[in-house]
């Protein structure tokens, strides 16, 4: 999981980004929302997927991706400005 969300960082937010605390990498816009359209492109993926087992590895990451996400939730709020 950590791999997946690693690879929606690096494709979806600059280095500086990157390389911040993980709070302020949480409230970046985004990076939210990067990891939100990670769930939609699996999601999508995963509807037209036949291969049983690919649609299990698919379905599987995106339960993953909805748990880091409630989790970060709940462990960060947004900060004030």
């Amino acid at each position: 999981m950590k791999k997946l969300l690693k690879r929606v960082a690096n494709t979806c937010l600059p280095a500086r980004a990157r390389s911040v605390h993980a709070k302020q990498l949480w409230d970046d816009p985004a990076f939210k929302q990067a990891v939100k359209d990670a769930i939609a492109d699996i999601q999508g993926e995963w509807l037209h997927c036949e291969n049983p087992q690919q649609r299990e590895e698919l379905h599987r990451q995106s339960r993953a991706l909805h748990r880091v996400t409630e989790k970060l939730n709940s462990y960060y709020q947004p900060t004030e400005e």
